[in-house]
């Protein structure tokens, strides 16, 4: 049995054997052809990893980011849990966070990593300057990075309006950058539908990220048969 506080190569070592017993095949069939780029994904499920990410983050965390490594899906992701789960400073937490940004290759490994981020949600003015270089990036990642993590901890009335024009500022073509958009807007929707709707009145999304939006937002059931009354007569 591996050790959360003390790490070396040989507890690592003991963790990764553990995560190979943890494999579902079923499950790892499944992932793989919802997610492109996933790489290396032993098929460990997501509640196992999370309890397995906090009881290291209890530990000596930073000892266990400093041994791991990157040869599995699953190893990767433990790591963005772990950043998430340690109790850290906002600078630290934000260092954790840089180191961590090149390591994710896909979705998933984008927004279950900026979901566990909840140490940021009382820095909004250090958060923001954090991400301005990740919001123009080329890097398809990088910028969906960005967009998910305002959206996760900043969708409030203080900040809405302020995402609003991150949204609008936009420029990346990718896919999986223009849904992370239109992910955003729904969500500010589903919370503030009279605000989200003025803002869709006027706003400088692009044609697809915008008929994206109102589709997200019919799809979800938190808005009310009333409200998509109003969306479905906006859509092309």
């Amino acid at each position: 049995m591996w050790s959360k506080v003390s790490w070396n190569e040989t507890n690592y070592t003991k963790l990764i054997n553990e995560l190979k017993f943890m494999v579902d095949d079923t499950y790892r069939e499944f992932h793989l052809q919802i997610i492109p780029g996933c790489m290396n994904f032993l098929g460990v499920r997501m509640p196992q990893l999370r309890k397995l990410g906090k009881e290291i983050a209890k530990g000596d965390g930073r000892g266990f980011l400093t041994v791991a490594g990157h040869k599995y899906y699953e190893e990767i992701m433990l790591q963005g849990i772990v950043i998430g789960a340690m109790k850290s400073d906002i600078d630290t937490l934000l260092k954790d966070t840089a180191d961590f940004v090149p390591l994710i290759s896909n979705w998933a490994l984008c927004d279950c990593f900026c979901g566990g981020l909840k140490g940021v949600k009382q820095h909004y003015d250090i958060v923001r300057g954090f991400l301005d270089p990740y919001l123009r990036s080329e890097q398809t990642y990088e910028v969906r990075f960005a967009v998910v993590l305002l959206m996760d901890h900043f969708t409030d009335a203080e900040h809405l309006s302020d995402l609003f024009s991150v949204y609008d500022e936009i420029s990346h073509t990718n896919y999986y950058v223009k849904m992370a958009v239109a992910w955003g807007v729904s969500t500010a929707f589903a919370k503030f539908p009279s605000e989200t709707m003025t803002y869709l009145k006027h706003c400088k999304l692009p044609d697809w990220t915008y008929q994206k939006a109102l589709q997200k937002i019919l799809e979800s059931r938190r808005v009310s048969q009333e409200d998509k009354e109003q969306i479905r007569a906006m859509r092309l």
